[in-house]
């Protein structure tokens, strides 16, 4: 009987408390719930990547048999020597969707995107030296215009 009259008054004092405490945090709490809304879009961003225009500028052909042809009578060495293997780290680096090196604060999922052109010709003269980082920008011109058909 005592207890029953008492629970009112301990859920009220409980209440009370939980109210001081919301008011006293609720900075932290509007930022930690900002974060995971940053964190959620992010995730979501990165899961419907593909469909993004300003993600995927490159869209991988159906066959790069033609292309790989074109790179071969271009610009010999190394296409020329290009195994299965090879060539689908190749077009990896083309059309892939890689992951920005920095998120934008601690704690967040880094976002996707595809490498921009410089950075396509900075990972493939560290991957085949031969013969790209003899490259001029004629070369790098020709060799975009066969990649992207511009």
């Amino acid at each position: 009987m005592q207890f029953s009259r008492l629970l009112p008054k301990i859920l009220l004092l409980l209440g009370f408390i939980a109210l001081i405490l919301l008011y006293h945090y609720q900075n932290y709490l509007k930022e930690a719930k900002n974060f995971q809304l940053k964190k959620l879009e992010t995730y979501s961003d990165n899961f419907f990547a593909e469909g993004d225009p300003e993600v995927v500028k490159r869209v991988r052909p159906v066959s790069s048999a033609y292309k790989e042809g074109e790179l071969i009578a271009t610009f010999g060495r190394p296409f020329s020597d290009f195994a299965d293997e090879d060539w689908n780290s190749f077009w990896d680096i083309i059309y892939k969707l890689y992951p920005i090196v920095e998120p934008e604060s601690p704690g967040l999922p880094n976002r996707v995107r595809q490498f921009s052109e410089g950075e396509i010709v900075s990972e493939l003269s560290n991957r085949y030296q031969a013969p790209f980082t003899n490259f001029t920008k004629d070369h790098w011109d020709m060799f975009f215009n066969i990649i992207l058909n511009k």
